[in-house]
C-alpha cells in the first residue's frame, strides 16, 4: 500500500535535461528534496522540503544513522519497466566530494551496473588500478552505498531491462541521498 501511494505521487511529466548537448526528457520521473535545489544534466531540479513523516524523511534518517553521515538532499526516481538511466557519475559541484551516496530501492528488482572510468584523476590512479565492473540486482528494500572515491573512479547506471533479467518487470522507486555543501550555489553546468 505504501508503494502504491508513493507511486501515485510521481510528477505528471518527465524532466527535460541536456545530454551530450541535446535536449531530451529523462527516461524516468524524478523530483528533488532538501534545503537546496539540485543541478544536473543542464537543468535545476527545484527542491521541496524533506518532511520527517514521509518515506523520503524516514529513509533519510535511517541512512544517516546507519552510515553516520550528514546526507541532506534526495533525488527520488520513479521507473516504469521500460525506463532506464545511462552510465554517469554524481560529480556535481554542490555535492560534498567525500560524502557517500546512498540509494534505497522499492518495488521491482532492477539491474545496477558500476564500471571503472576510462580516465581517472592522476591522484586516484592507484585506487582505480584494480577496479572491475560490477553488476547486481537491486531489489525491494535494498540499500546501495557508494563511498570514498567511487564517484571519481567509476560510473554507474540502471540499464535497459533485458528479457533474461531476474524478476518480473515492474515499477521501481528509488531515493538517492547525497550531501550538499552548505551555502553552495546551485549552478547549471554545460554537458
Amino acid at each position: 500500500a505504501r508503494f502504491d501511494a508513493e507511486w501515485e505521487s510521481h510528477p505528471a511529466e518527465r524532466r527535460e535535461v541536456v545530454v551530450f548537448n541535446r535536449r531530451c526528457h529523462e527516461n524516468r520521473y524524478s523530483r528533488a528534496f532538501g534545503d537546496q535545489s539540485y543541478a544536473y544534466a543542464g537543468q535545476v531540479a527545484q527542491a521541496s522540503p524533506i518532511e520527517a513523516a514521509t518515506p523520503c524523511g524516514e529513509l533519510l534518517a535511517a541512512c544517516n544513522k546507519a552510515l553516520n553521515a550528514d546526507l541532506n538532499s534526495c533525488l527520488q526516481n520513479w521507473y516504469e519497466p521500460d525506463h532506464w538511466l545511462g552510465d554517469h557519475r554524481d560529480d556535481e559541484r554542490a555535492l560534498v566530494p567525500s560524502a557517500p551516496v546512498a540509494s534505497v530501492s522499492w518495488g521491482a528488482a532492477r539491474r545496477f551496473t558500476l564500471k571503472p572510468r576510462k580516465k581517472v584523476p592522476a591522484s586516484l590512479e592507484a585506487d582505480a588500478a584494480d577496479a572491475v565492473a560490477l553488476e547486481l540486482y537491486l531489489g525491494d528494500g535494498d540499500l546501495l552505498v557508494m563511498g570514498g572515491s567511487c564517484q571519481q573512479t567509476h560510473v554507474h547506471g540502471v540499464p535497459k531491462r533485458r528479457k533474461k533479467d531476474e524478476g518480473e518487470p515492474g515499477r521501481r522507486i528509488s531515493w538517492t541521498f547525497r550531501q550538499m555543501a552548505p551555502g553552495e550555489s546551485v549552478r547549471k553546468r554545460k554537458r
